[in-house]
């Protein structure tokens, strides 16, 4: 879907870290990709762990914020039916959190709501910026339908050290997890 017009080079976190950073990141991406991709590894982890039930959502790679905003919106949505999709199957183990179009704030709220009034998801994983832009402000809309749904949203920093601001933004609203 985005391939040929996504391009990491524009995404901040690529353009404002170093070779080292990117090396380490590529790396440690390279060891955890099972863990991250593979449904039955993360449910076989989960049981060695003695998890549950466990929050699953997109990797911060994947918001891309610096994608024009319908492909932005196609882009969420698919990524959103395939969490559903993985919850549908293992309901008891998992809930999901949305992915949401932060470029453009009216159909990142429009997106929440489908996320949580249709397809049960419990919050929302947002970026700390939006191609390099600070995410509190112009976004009044997606603002409100997070408070009015009370969702959970959880930022997914990039950060290589995390910086105070991916660290203050972590947990904006909470609500458990188990209805």
């Amino acid at each position: 879907m985005v391939k040929g017009v996504y391009r990491p080079e524009n995404e901040p976190a690529m353009r404002f870290t170093n070779g080292l950073s990117r090396a380490t990141n590529k790396k440690q991406a390279e060891n955890v990709l099972a863990c991250l991709t593979s449904v039955e590894q993360r449910l076989s982890d989960m049981d060695k762990m003695g998890v549950d039930v466990q929050a699953i959502s997109c990797s911060p790679f994947q918001f891309m914020y610096a994608l024009d905003p319908e492909l932005g919106k196609k882009a969420a949505r698919a990524i959103n039916e395939n969490l559903a999709a993985i919850v549908q199957k293992h309901p008891d183990r998992f809930v999901a959190l949305a992915d949401v179009p932060l470029q453009a704030p009216d159909a990142a709220a429009e997106e929440l709501d489908y996320c949580v009034r249709r397809l049960g998801f419990r919050g929302v994983e947002i970026g700390t910026n939006v191609a390099g832009k600070e995410i509190s402000r112009g976004r009044d809309a997606f603002w409100a339908k997070v408070q009015e749904l009370t969702s959970s949203t959880s930022s997914g920093t990039r950060s290589t050290p995390p910086s105070p601001s991916d660290i203050s933004c972590s947990t904006v609203f909470s609500k458990s997890f188990r209805s």
